[in-house]
């Protein structure tokens, strides 16, 4: 019966693996061409080849020799899929031949196959050099970090991608790298254990194998690391594309904003129009590609991924991505006085509990706050950034009127509470997080089931100002997030105004003013509450 029930099973895995299958002839009048690199192999996709819903994993797994990655959540949660991506881009992650590589793990089972364009993809078979294994491969084998070995692809591919982002790395910054990857065997301890052996401060000892010898500390890359293919040095990822696949959608890579919406107010259904960039929230809100017809890749416009600072504050373009969102604050509370970053250390500590390391590789803060807006997704960054006080300027246009763009500048809590007009197309050029004062007493807090890589029960941020003698001046700002009905439409963070207005003013030493706080906090979440 046994047997039995396992050919069954392996015949409905055959018939669902073949209902998948995305393979088709029908061709394009368009000649664009999606060149990229898997361990090395040159790959070109043409239009009309591959459903524009492809996966990288699924492409990685069906169509290529190269099985070790591997698929089990499809939702960019348990890390079994991930690869390391590379190309050469600038600081701020725009596209450069003349700048150096730039590395990045990625959930491949979220990642678009259109979006590949002049990458190089690495997954674990790419490590091997002959019959040699790779260190890291060797080491965590060595260290019985493997049982069953499904995880064991991804658990290589992030430490791998994590050494090539920073080879001198800490214990503990190796150890955050894992927080992506979930392993059912073996309690990770010695996952971990050889993970960290590769750290510069490794104190770490073999506790299964003691007998195999190892060297702690960072391994040599230029003997054990693949090349990055040189032909993909001559593809310009600046270009335009513009291809359909067989059912007729469409994917368009534009290099401007302009050319963005011009592309999108040729649409009468705004609902069937969907601008990406790394295009993570797949993995939250699944059906949606399902009825998207026009797929518009915003990843490459230069203007989106500008991070500067003014006399305003610290200005993030609508593409730049989380990491380098939490790296441009970490970096500012460096150079700035004290004062004036009181609430971006907390922004990053915060920043840094969303989702996975795959995932703020390459989702966007903007992406991030347009899927709280429209699909009431539990979005830690609107809450923070509402707390911050923080402003986001769009660009709009209406359908068939691509020459009358408005750009409109807002608050986050208007831009979230605002429903999406249909017609409309929207792209968030820039978001700008203010400098705060010595009296600004910021915090942010969060409810969950686990530290990182988890949807908020509940959580908060607040932004108070307060003077010598304990009095608070100026506007306050409390705000809190999963107070209403999730993944609805509508549903955003709120903010306590009937207990901002009991503490403006007030001394925060007084009894009588925080007993009176603890009652207008029940009575504003009484309004919202779902």
């Amino acid at each position: 019966k046994k047997r039995n029930l396992l050919l069954s099973r392996s015949k409905r895995r055959k018939r669902e693996n073949k209902r998948r299958t995305y393979i088709y002839t029908t061709m394009s009048s368009n000649g664009s061409v999606i060149t990229f690199a898997v361990n090395g192999q040159r790959y070109e996709v043409k239009p009309g080849e591959y459903d524009l819903t492809l996966s990288l994993n699924s492409f990685i797994r069906r169509h290529t020799p190269f099985k070790g990655t591997k698929l089990s959540c499809s939702e960019g949660g348990c890390g079994a899929c991930v690869v390391d991506i590379a190309r050469r881009e600038d600081s701020l992650g725009r596209s450069s031949k003349s700048s150096p590589i730039a590395h990045y793990s990625v959930n491949s089972c979220i990642r678009a196959l259109a979006s590949m364009d002049g990458w190089s993809v690495t997954t674990t078979e790419g490590l091997r050099k002959g019959e040699d294994f790779h260190p890291i491969q060797k080491r965590i084998a060595d260290f019985n970090g493997s049982q069953c070995g499904f995880c064991t692809p991804g658990m290589v591919m992030t430490l791998y991608s994590s050494l090539q982002q920073k080879p001198h790395s800490t214990m503990a910054e190796l150890e955050n790298r894992y927080d992506g990857n979930i392993c059912r065997c073996t309690g990770f301890r010695p996952i971990l254990d050889a993970v960290k052996s590769f750290a510069t401060d490794s104190n770490i000892s073999n506790q299964v194998n003691s007998q195999i010898p190892f060297t702690k500390g960072p391994y040599d890359h230029h003997q054990f690391d693949p090349e990055f293919p040189e032909y993909l040095n001559s593809i310009d990822t600046s270009r335009r594309l513009s291809f359909n696949d067989a059912n007729g959608r469409r994917w368009d890579r534009p290099s401007t904003v302009s050319e963005a919406l011009q592309i999108a107010s040729k649409t009468q259904d705004s609902s069937t129009v969907k601008f990406v960039n790394a295009n993570t929230s797949v993995g939250y809100v699944k059906a949606e590609s399902r009825f998207i017809q026009q797929f518009i890749d915003i990843a490459n416009i230069a203007d989106l991924h500008e991070i500067k600072t003014s006399d305003e504050g610290l200005t993030i373009g609508g593409a730049t991505t989380i990491a380098h969102f939490i790296d441009a604050l970490r970096s500012n509370v460096q150079s700035q006085s004290i004062d004036k970053v009181r609430s971006f250390s907390s922004l990053a500590d915060h920043a840094y509990r969303v989702a996975s390391v795959h995932v703020r590789n390459v989702g966007t803060v903007a992406g991030n706050l347009i899927l709280a807006k429209n699909h009431g997704f539990v979005s830690d960054l609107a809450v923070i950034l509402l707390g911050a006080k923080a402003t986001i300027t769009s660009a709009t246009v209406q359908s068939n009127n691509s020459e009358n763009i408005v750009r409109n500048t807002e608050t986050i809590e208007q831009f979230l509470s605002k429903p999406q007009a249909q017609g409309e197309y929207r792209i968030v050029e820039r978001i700008t997080v203010p400098w705060t004062n010595g009296n600004t007493h910021f915090r942010t807090y969060k409810a969950a089931p686990r530290p990182q890589q988890a949807i908020a029960h509940l959580h908060a941020a607040m932004n108070i100002e307060v003077n010598q003698v304990g009095v608070v001046i100026g506007e306050p700002v409390i705000a809190y997030g999963a107070v209403m009905e999730m993944d609805q439409p509508g549903s955003h963070p709120i903010r306590a105004t009937r207990t901002e207005s009991v503490l403006k003013g007030k001394s925060i030493l007084d009894k009588h003013t925080l007993d009176a706080a603890i009652s207008a906090v029940n009575a504003d979440f009484a309004e919202h509450v779902a």
